[in-house]
Parts: C-alpha cells; structure tokens; sequence
C-alpha cells in the first residue's frame, strides 16, 4: 500500500446517492476520522505539533501500558499534550498538570524492548482541545474536539474580518 492511500479511510457508513439504488462510499482522510476519546501522554519541554513525526521511547509503566492499549486499538491514536510544569516523570510525586491544547497522532509503529519499554513512531495530525478529563492517574484520558475541524473559506474570512478591525 502506497503513502498515499493508507492516509485514506473508506467511511462504514454507506450512502445513497439516487433513487436508482447505487450505493457510494465517502473517502475521508485519516486525519478526519479520529476520536472523542484520546490517552493522553503528557511531554516536557517540547511541545508536539501536527505534521511531525516524533520517535518516543516510554519507560515501563502506566504510559508504556495505555500506548500500547492504543497501539492495538481501532484507531491507533493518542493525544500528546505538553505540561506545565517542566519534570522528568521520576521525579513526579503528583499527577503532572497539562495544558488544555494538545496534538493528536496516530501511533504508525509501535514495539515492545526486552526491559517493557514502548517505542513508537508518532505522526501528529490535528490540534485537539481537553474537553473533559474521564481519568487522571496512573493513566490520562480525556474527551476531547478537535479544533479547526473545517477550515471553511466563510468562517476563516469571517475570522479575518474580526481580528483585521482591531
């Protein structure tokens, strides 16, 4: 399979398109078809941005264990959200605090070492806002949106017009 077509999704849904009965499926990238449900891994120092590929080595433990529940999931996804506070996770007594603002990626590699560490390979695809956090500790869950789900020419015109007025 090319490059191109594993970042296409032919959507379950089917849809009717005329009265005569022919059935046409809608072609939807991959980056569009992603969660309201995300683990959450909380990064220092760098935040993660969509367009990035990003190698990540995650020690044996509750992060290492919710990569590869998701490794193994329908949708391969994760969240990466930057925290607050800059601490290396050895040294965290408490729950780190997280931004609101995080990055989706889809885990494209995902594989175990000897010591039950997790290597992956990331690609970020959206930006995604917390909407809610469903767990906290050991492992972070969140219901999340995506921001700028459309880029619609109206609403970034609309947009302009606002901010240009300033």
């Amino acid at each position: 399979m090319t490059e191109k077509e594993s970042e296409i999704i032919i959507n379950p849904e089917e849809k009717r398109s005329d009265s005569a009965g022919s059935v046409d499926k809608e072609i939807v990238l991959a980056a569009d078809y992603l969660p309201d449900v995300l683990p959450l891994l909380p990064v220092t120092l760098r935040p993660a941005f969509p367009g990035m590929l990003l190698p990540v080595i995650l020690p044996a433990g509750p992060y290492a264990e919710a990569a590869s529940a998701a490794a193994s999931s329908e949708y391969k996804a994760v969240g990466i959200v930057l925290t607050k506070e800059a601490s290396s996770s050895a040294s965290m007594s408490k729950p780190p605090e997280l931004f609101s603002y995080g990055s989706a990626a889809k885990i494209l590699k995902s594989q175990k070492t000897e010591e039950n560490n997790v290597q992956l390979l990331l690609a970020t695809l959206k930006r995604f806002r917390i909407r809610k956090m469903l767990r906290n500790a050991p492992q972070f869950v969140a219901a999340v949106s995506q921001t700028w789900p459309h880029r619609s020419p109206l609403l970034i015109a609309r947009w302009h017009r606002r901010f240009l007025k300033l």
